[in-house]
């Protein structure tokens, strides 16, 4: 959406319904709710610090990456892998240090 061809008046409306301050200029108000509506960013953890096997590392898979889900049950089949813990939306594995998803 193009915000700067909205009025004053709604753009604060926009802003209050956002529960966002409401007050200030047009370009207050557009930064305001273009920060708002940008959506988080996914970090993965890279477990520094965590007291790992030397032949281990810890992979990161995103919900709904079906390949690399794949590719990872195939370890656990083999016990080479085994899934650690989840956390925000972000599935943890422990698996062999050479593993890759290729």
């Amino acid at each position: 959406m193009d915000y700067n061809k909205l009025s004053l008046v709604e753009l604060k409306n926009i802003c209050k319904s956002k529960n966002l301050q409401y007050g200030g200029t047009k370009n207050e108000l557009i930064k305001r709710i273009v920060e708002f509506e940008k959506p988080l960013p996914v970090i993965v953890n890279d477990h520094k610090g965590f007291n790992l096997p030397k032949d281990k590392k810890i992979v990161g898979i995103k919900m709904g990456d079906t390949e690399k889900f794949i590719r990872v049950s195939k370890e656990i089949e083999k016990n080479t892998a085994r899934r650690m813990y989840y956390s925000m939306d972000v599935f943890y594995y422990m698996v062999d240090k050479d593993f890759t998803f290729e």
